[in-house]
């Protein structure tokens, strides 16, 4: 794979297809991505130093609330101590000694898996490195734009589903002798939402093209999903209320977009990252190139 520089043995544990016991029954191998977030900005790695530089392991808790060890070390608190080589990917064995996971429970996407992972005293060597030091973020940089422009496409997807859905419901929901697509306030309202629907999923389609050509698609992609998640969001709740008490009940699927929904402007960077990124990409013309 060119954009990693992984180990002969891992190359030809590939090639042979031979994962054992941690293979499922396609004999593919689950594999998923953690980060620690001790500081505010939620680092992507925080290997564990001892006094004399030496890698010794990753010691640190998938939680929300940092312990700004990165401003200042408190033994009785914090349990690493963050370096300035902080971008570096490991591969670690789920089944390693130390690593613990607690699954979370979510308001909404319960289908995808969030756990609070931890690695008490997880011991890991040169072998376990991915790539180069200190191009771990990167690598990982190299793929947001096709997880935002994903999340772009779910989210006008979602919405497009909401709107049919409630159009269903209004065709056959009536009150005062007339289905309540007849009425005008709804109608009109209908329509805006579906303007909004169809603006972003025909700018995400061309997006997509252009990625499909080998555009390297950060500030388009970035547009898609701050856009289209929020137009989402705006979509479900509008939907939801044209179904009245019945959307707001479990048993209708519209009570499960709404949950859905809310994630997002929130994950594979908030809203308020991707404008940021957009500012700088506008404003201060900084230009974001793959990594070669």
């Amino acid at each position: 794979d060119y954009e990693f520089d992984v180990t002969d043995k891992l190359l030809e544990l590939y090639e042979q297809k031979d994962y054992g016991q941690y293979a499922d029954t396609n004999g593919k191998v689950p594999v998923c991505f953690i980060g620690s977030n001790h500081t505010t900005g939620g680092n992507s790695g925080s290997p564990a130093l001892d006094a004399h530089g030496n890698l010794i392991g990753l010691n640190f808790d998938r939680v929300w609330e940092g312990t700004m060890s990165d401003i200042n070390y408190d033994p009785s608190i914090c349990r690493n101590i963050m370096v300035d080589a902080r971008y570096i990917l490991f591969i670690v064995d789920r089944n390693t000694d130390g690593v613990n996971v607690s699954k979370l429970d979510k308001l909404g996407w319960r289908a995808s898996d969030t756990a609070e992972i931890s690695f008490d005293d997880v011991i890991v060597s040169e072998s376990n490195l991915m790539g180069e030091v200190d191009k771990g973020f990167s690598y990982i940089m190299q793929h947001f734009a096709l997880e935002r422009l994903i999340m772009g496409v779910n989210a006008h997807a979602r919405a497009e589903f909401a709107l049919e859905y409630a159009l269903q419901y209004m065709s056959e929901r009536s009150t005062f002798g007339k289905t309540i697509n007849k009425y005008q306030a709804l109608r009109h309202r209908f329509a805006d939402l579906h303007a909004d629907m169809e603006i972003c999923k025909t700018y995400n389609y061309a997006v997509t093209q252009k990625l499909n050509s080998g555009d390297y698609v950060v500030k388009e992609a970035t547009i898609s999903k701050l856009r289209s998640t929020k137009m989402a969001d705006e979509v479900v709740y509008e939907c939801l209320q044209f179904l009245g008490g019945y959307g707001y009940m479990e048993e209708y699927p519209m009570a499960r977009l709404f949950r859905d929904s809310r994630l997002g402007p929130i994950g594979g960077g908030t809203s308020e990252i991707l404008r940021e990124i957009i500012a700088k990409i506008v404003i201060d013309k900084k230009d974001y190139k793959p990594i070669t």
